[in-house]
């Protein structure tokens, strides 16, 4: 019975260590995700600076 307990004990103890990696791996692809969308924004900011001096001159 004791070593029953252990290795289902030892199993929950790798399932939660592969729910945290998986956590963490979401997490960074999120934040992957919203630099990605910031530098498009920064992006898309500068072509219409740009735009806008074209049109001007």
């Amino acid at each position: 019975m004791a070593g029953t307990l252990g290795k289902t004990i030892l199993v929950a103890s790798a399932c939660g260590v592969m729910l945290a990696a998986e956590l963490a791996s979401a997490q960074a692809v999120e934040r992957i995700v919203a630099v990605e969308a910031r530098r498009v924004q920064l992006a898309q900011a500068a072509q219409d600076q740009i735009d806008g001096i074209v049109e001007v001159t």
